[in-house]
């Protein structure tokens, strides 16, 4: 069971997308669930990867204090 960094919700991580923070320090979808580094988990919905980019979710999520670079290509 993980929990959305975005809604809170818990769900069963197979359910949930991976996010991972990359050593070049940009956040990667992680589909396959192997790359190393942090990892947070979202929902597929809408409604949670709008709301990920607001606030600081991103940032208390892996720990960093400045911004967080999305690369959905891995």
């Amino acid at each position: 069971m993980r929990t959305c960094i975005s809604c809170g919700a818990v769900r069963d991580k197979e359910d949930l997308i991976r996010l991972v923070l990359n050593a070049q320090g940009l956040l990667v979808r992680d589909d396959r669930g192997i790359e190393q580094g942090r990892g947070a988990y979202v929902c597929s919905g809408r409604p949670c990867w709008d709301r990920l980019w607001t606030g600081n979710r991103l940032k208390r999520a892996f720990g960093r204090g400045g911004p967080v670079d999305f690369n959905p290509g891995g």
